[in-house]
């Protein structure tokens, strides 16, 4: 609602607020929104590596869009060093629940050619967390 100011003023300060309250009781849905403020850093300073930590642990609940937006960080290398295998893995995840965005990122990423070649080659893909998330705590838990 305030976020976007749909029925009230706009304000992301008071987003932040609901957002932050929603996120310490394991919303993941509050957990992308306030990650996409910290990214932007509008109604906080900017922080990068706070908004990563955010959508990984969204991710992680299963929630497509901030499985994409962990694809795109890590496309973009925003918060974590930029890697287009774990762009691929992310991107793999949100597409395959269905999310259109995740599905073209996917096909843009498999379009690249061989700078996803070892995404396909490797066996064991874990879940990647990337060297900042690791530090990070999980939210919720």
């Amino acid at each position: 609602m305030y976020g976007y100011g749909t029925g009230v003023e706009q304000s992301d300060t008071k987003a932040i607020e609901y957002y932050t309250k929603a996120v310490e009781q394991g919303h993941s849905n509050a957990m992308n929104n306030l990650a996409l403020k910290f990214e932007d850093g509008k109604g906080v300073e900017q922080d990068l590596n706070r908004a990563m930590a955010l959508y990984m642990t969204a991710a992680k609940l299963g929630l497509a869009v901030a499985q994409f937006n962990v694809g795109r960080m890590y496309e973009y290398g925003k918060g974590v060093p930029a890697s287009d295998y774990y762009a691929a893995f992310w991107y793999k995840k949100s597409a395959d629940q269905g999310y259109p965005r995740g599905l073209h990122n996917l096909g843009q990423i498999y379009s690249y050619g061989p700078r996803i070649e070892k995404f396909e080659q490797k066996e064991d893909v874990s879940e990647p967390m990337g060297p900042i998330v690791d530090e990070q705590p999980i939210i919720g838990e």
